[in-house]
């Protein structure tokens, strides 16, 4: 198991038009695993995803996230 890693995606745009877009565990320099439980602290969602799964970014449904990642045993329970 490595290290754990956060991501904070925001929407800097004076008009505050939409920004899309995806995160992926590859994003967090020095994460490593073949699993990661992904944890979004401001609607405290809980995925399972894989190192290039690609977790969307949508500043419509929210202007900001902030994504911890932590790598998890293959046999987890839980999915995306």
């Amino acid at each position: 198991m490595g290290a754990t890693g956060i991501i904070g995606a925001f929407n800097a745009l004076e008009d505050g038009g939409a920004v899309n877009g995806v995160v992926r565990a590859r994003d967090v320099e020095g994460l490593k695993g073949e699993r990661f439980r992904v944890y979004e602290h401001f609607s405290q969602r809980l995925v399972v995803a894989d190192p290039n799964q690609a977790i969307p970014r949508n500043s419509a449904l929210t202007r900001r996230r902030c994504l911890s990642w932590c790598p998890s045993k293959r046999d987890s329970r839980l999915s995306v």
